[in-house]
């Protein structure tokens, strides 16, 4: 999906433990570009991650991570609505909060 022209990616998510989704600057598919990955319910629904890949790589070297304890983000029998925001320098992730009437 194209994202260019939004700055904010909402959606909702089902799951039991780790939903993860890719993002890349690239309109070819160009593995040498930078690539994230947005982790979140990682580590048995304990942790929500990003991590940027540098280059072609696959080692762990290449690989910046930014994570934060997240214990039960992710629920196997509700949605859970979350946002990706960003901009030239910055990626953000985080869940909303659903009002209950």
């Amino acid at each position: 999906m194209d994202v260019l022209p939004a700055s904010i990616l909402t959606f909702e998510v089902k799951a039991c433990k780790h939903m993860a989704l890719y993002a890349s600057s690239s309109d070819t598919k160009d593995s040498t570009q930078p690539l994230y990955e947005i982790g979140i319910g990682s580590h048995h629904n304990t942790k929500t991650y990003v991590r940027r890949r540098n280059d072609a790589l696959l080692q762990t070297s290449s690989w910046i991570t930014e994570q934060s304890y997240t214990d039960n983000v992710l629920n196997c029998a509700q949605y859970r609505l979350f946002w990706i925001s960003w901009d030239a320098a910055s990626l953000m992730v985080g869940r909303k909060m659903m009002s209950v009437k």
